[in-house]
């Protein structure tokens, strides 16, 4: 089982025993939140990549569920500069977002339509694979969460007798009437789950990209076990993300 790295109230990492010194050096000072291609959803839309290229819809995306995270993503210019996420898998709750800072409207930039937007969005990250590429779907919005929702439902009741498999998915949309008549029918992600496969498919493709990821589908710890507590982590070097 991999092991995360435990931040104290002093100023050094504490690595686990049986971590990789080196992982544990690179989580510390920059840790990775897009594994591959950002993977996102514009309206009705599933689009890849810093060029916002199209996907096809018709591939089978290999979904990572014991990678899934959760939490807090703080923008300024346009750009991720602060991260405080938690695995879910990790049974964590990320910090509530008074905890956070950046509490008065009054500093917060303005969106495109000239309102004041919170800084911090709720955000979700899950890794897939696709034809031997790694991707990384982010939701921030209400039809993100309820796709991430209904997937993470059916691979819970699935991995009570198969623990080991992964969900095979392909891409599709739904959408609903917004309560503001401005704003229509709004076009929302779908997944569609087409099959399983060993989790040992997701890790190799993963791997073979460059990118840790635990092996096989780790069972949840037990509720007394010590894990480490969230961290808001700074992105100082992050590239920009086109959101």
């Amino acid at each position: 089982m991999k092991q995360e790295i435990v931040k104290g109230t002093h100023t050094a990492v504490t690595i686990a025993e049986n971590a990789d010194p080196f992982q544990a050096f690179a989580d510390a000072v920059a840790p990775q939140y897009i594994l591959g291609k950002l993977l996102k959803f514009t309206k009705g839309d599933w689009l890849a990549g810093e060029n916002s290229e199209r996907v096809d819809q018709k591939a089978s995306f290999i979904v990572g569920m014991p990678a899934l995270m959760t939490g807090w993503v703080r923008w300024h210019e346009f750009k991720p500069v602060e991260h405080a996420m938690v695995s879910i898998g990790s049974r964590l709750l990320p910090p509530g977002r008074d905890e956070l800072g950046h509490n008065d409207p009054s500093t917060w930039e303005t969106d495109d339509r000239g309102d004041k937007r919170d800084p911090w969005q709720l955000t979700s990250y899950l890794p897939m694979v696709a034809n031997g590429e790694v991707f990384t779907f982010a939701a921030s919005s209400k039809g993100g969460f309820e796709a991430l929702g209904k997937l993470s439902r059916v691979y819970a009741a699935h991995r009570r007798h198969a623990p080991d498999k992964l969900p095979v998915v392909s891409l599709g949309s739904g959408g609903y009437d917004h309560s503001r008549r401005e704003y229509g029918y709004v076009k929302t992600p779908l997944f569609l789950v087409t099959g399983w496969v060993p989790a040992s498919q997701f890790n190799e493709i993963v791997a073979l990209a460059g990118y840790d990821f635990p092996d096989g589908n780790e069972p949840a710890p037990p509720k007394d076990t010590a894990a480490p507590a969230s961290a808001v982590k700074r992105d100082d070097m992050d590239d920009d993300i086109p959101f």
